[in-house]
């Protein structure tokens, strides 16, 4: 699927609930970033310890995105749309 972001597409993926709990090697699971899509605020997690990919749900469905892709996004108040297809 494809993240759609001021006309830039971000290639997201399917992907299972993330375990966010701490470990024993210190993981750290941080809200990253808030994004509007689909008119829904949508919070971003991030495992900031190890972590390259920020993941979130919709409609109790996780995805996974890269966490360098959308770097120039954050805190820019930035709505998506959430596609199919790929880029």
């Amino acid at each position: 699927m494809v993240l759609n972001i001021n006309e830039n597409k971000v290639k997201i993926f399917n992907c299972s609930r993330p375990k966010m709990t701490t470990s024993a090697i210190g993981r750290t699971w941080d809200k990253y970033a808030t994004f509007v899509i689909d008119g829904k605020d949508i919070p971003i997690y991030a495992d900031t310890t190890w972590g390259k990919n920020g993941y979130f749900s919709i409609n109790d469905k996780w995805y996974k995105i890269k966490i360098l892709e959308i770097l120039d996004y954050i805190d820019k108040n930035i709505s998506c749309v959430l596609e199919r297809g790929s880029i």
